[in-house]
């Protein structure tokens, strides 16, 4: 993973439009926490539609789908899943749930991704992937393999 030496930076000269970028996002962090502030029912409510587009979006690029109730009642933790496509579903769910509720204690590596990557397939036997994934070994897979999510080698 790289990393970043921000200690270089603070001997820079800035030119005005850098630092005028700098000052619009101090006033917009202030302008959103104020809507948070003031409008948390609104925030909320456009936050669960976001999750639920990208919920629908990215499993569409995958070929899963389902009816728009029976995501929105997946979504809402109402029904179980029905098939494997549902399955997968509700595990992108959780992922994305971790994602917007715990983000900052995320760390970010290979064994990381691969915890993720358990957590996204929960629920779902290795033959019902029909990707060859199994949580448990995935690990000890081919060399120069990507984890399922494919951002990060496999050990």
């Amino acid at each position: 993973m790289r990393k970043f030496d921000y200690s270089i930076l603070k001997d820079r000269i800035w030119d005005n439009g850098i630092l005028s970028y700098v000052s619009q996002i101090q006033e917009y962090k202030g302008k959103q926490e104020l809507f948070t502030r003031q409008k948390p029912r609104e925030l909320n409510r456009l936050i669960e539609i976001a999750r639920i587009q990208s919920t629908e979006i990215s499993n569409r690029i995958e070929g899963i789908v389902t009816t728009n109730p029976r995501l929105k009642q997946l979504m809402d933790y109402k029904i179980t899943p029905g098939n494997r496509d549902e399955e997968e579903i509700l595990g992108y769910r959780n992922v994305l749930a971790l994602v917007h509720e715990d983000y900052n204690a995320i760390p970010a590596g290979s064994d990381d991704c691969m915890s993720e990557s358990r957590k996204l397939l929960r629920g779902i036997s290795p033959k019902k992937t029909g990707r060859g994934w199994n949580p448990d070994t995935m690990g000890s897979r081919k060399k120069n393999a990507l984890c399922p999510i494919g951002c990060c080698p496999l050990k």
